[in-house]
């Protein structure tokens, strides 16, 4: 039979579900992006009927004025501001619906009367400047202005309400979209837990019969096992199990037909020493299968070499950065790091934030070129910063700011870490300090906290003020390391 492999197996269910998931994802995100454009086609007509009021009101005030001042400049924004609004109308014509057409035809006609009107004015203005030859017209003009505003209030009231029915009609098929969501999410939970049962007995059944069988081969009882597989390696295992059991069948029965009892006796306890250590070996090997780091830095490189091969540069690069901040949290921990490779860790967190995040946060580096190569702890500095995110500013909605700055002061280096977030009271500073908070790390990418750093740097540096924090509710934090020049460890 053909028989796939344990790996092939996990790797075709996490294929299959990082693609259900992505294809979800996908199809959120375009039913989403479609509401959006819908909803701001809606807003954007609104605003241009509200430009055209707005538009007509700035050409009747610029209409009064020509007529007090004589100025050019006012009669040409006249002109200029009933044209954007007749364009206005025009842009409009071209996306609206029936019902809403008919009145802005009504504004159409209104706003040439009301030109034609104030040509009229103007020109009567001009060739004689009594009030009684050109007041009617003037007055006729601003009389079409008032029925354009009218107008324009119906267009207003009518759209409002053509908005509310689109709007409840996107409503209900967001709705329906998210109900679709949700049940392939259950169906995809349903799905993993059943494959997962399913495939842990695949894998416990056969092997709890194999650890059964062993068992009575330890006794002296060698019998083949039979066991009905569908996984390769278990196959393997099994058919090399029959294989062992045979062959020290065999060796007994051979050693019992030329040896005498206290032999066949001395032999029985080498027997059963090689079974042992043959079954330890066995389980020694199936510990060796399992998946170790290494596994997820290949992994990682992989997906690295397909970005590459499909031109996703951000994507390579992300990646790229991931695999260094997970590849220095396991080597840099018991090592001794520098600044610079502290710093640069940094920037590669900050740079994964950045694109998480977009315009939401910032990071600023500032660092003195004469220190990067300071002797500092491994993963100490990643910690401090991942803990003024998650704590400081990650709920904020914009405008957040993390600073790191390293410079020389007296006969310290001074490490500072400053953010704009919600703040620490003191009560929690003196619990800090005093490495007494005990808060779960499980957010963080190392699972370094806070009071594990400040417990490192002090007996690192056998110097109780090498941390310290300042801040106030609501107005940021800053958190100091104080590196003495003096200071060997």
């Amino acid at each position: 039979m053909n028989r796939k492999s344990l790996k092939f197996k996990l790797l075709t269910f996490i294929a299959f579900i990082v693609v259900l998931m992505t294809s979800i994802n996908l199809y959120s995100i375009f039913n989403t992006k479609s509401f959006e454009v819908k909803y701001s086609d809606m807003l954007g007509r609104l605003m241009k009927i509200d430009g055209i009021n707005q538009d007509m009101n700035l050409s009747v005030l610029y209409f009064d004025k020509y007529f007090t001042t004589n100025s050019p400049s006012d009669w040409e924004d006249y002109i200029k501001y009933g044209e954007s609004a007749m364009n206005k109308v025009k842009s409009l014509q071209e996306v609206l619906d029936n019902d809403n057409g008919v009145i802005l035809l009504d504004i159409k006609g209104v706003i040439q009367s009301y030109r034609e009107s104030g040509d009229r004015t103007l020109k009567k203005y001009t060739s004689n400047n009594k009030a009684d030859v050109f007041y009617p017209d003037f007055q006729e003009t601003k009389k079409m202005a008032g029925f354009c505003d009218d107008y324009v209030k119906r267009l207003q009231a009518n759209y409002l309400k053509y908005n509310n029915q689109q709007y409840k009609l996107l409503e209900n098929a967001t709705r329906k979209n998210s109900n679709i969501i949700i049940m392939l999410l259950l169906f995809i939970i349903i799905w993993c837990i059943g494959f997962a049962i399913v495939f842990s007995n695949t894998i416990t059944v056969p092997l709890e019969k194999l650890m059964l069988h062993s068992q009575k081969v330890s006794k002296g009882k060698f019998e083949a096992v039979k066991i009905d597989y569908s996984i390769y390696e278990i196959e393997v295992l099994a058919e090399g199990f029959n294989k062992m059991v045979k062959a020290i069948d065999n060796l007994i029965k051979k050693i019992k037909e030329k040896a005498n009892v206290e032999k066949q006796l001395r032999d029985q306890e080498m027997k059963n020493l090689l079974v042992e250590n043959m079954l330890k070996e066995t389980r020694l090997k199936v510990l060796q299968s399992q998946i170790n780091p290494h596994f997820l830095f290949n992994t990682l490189n992989t997906i690295v070499q397909t970005a590459v091969i499909e031109d996703a540069e951000e994507t390579e690069k992300l990646i790229v950065y991931v695999a260094d901040i997970l590849r220095y949290s396991l080597s840099a921990l018991e090592a001794q790091s520098t600044i610079g490779q502290e710093v640069e860790i940094i920037k590669k967190y900050a740079h994964i934030q950045e694109t998480r995040f977009r315009d939401r946060i910032k990071f600023n580096v500032e660092v003195d070129d004469k220190l990067k190569k300071l002797p500092l702890p491994g993963m100490t500095l990643q910690p401090l910063v991942e803990n003024a995110f998650i704590h400081g500013i990650e709920g904020r909605e914009e405008g957040g700011i993390i600073s790191l700055r390293i410079y020389k002061r007296d006969n310290q280096c001074i490490i500072e870490i400053e953010d704009n977030g919600v703040g620490i009271s003191e009560e929690k500073i003196k619990k800090l300090l005093a490495c007494e908070e005990q808060s779960s790390n499980c957010h963080h990418t190392s699972g370094i906290g806070l009071s594990n750093v400040i417990k490192r740097l002090r007996v690192l540096y056998n110097f109780d003020d090498v941390f310290s924090i300042e801040s106030k509710i609501g107005q940021g934090t800053k958190m100091f390391i104080r590196i003495p020049f003096s200071t060997k460890y």
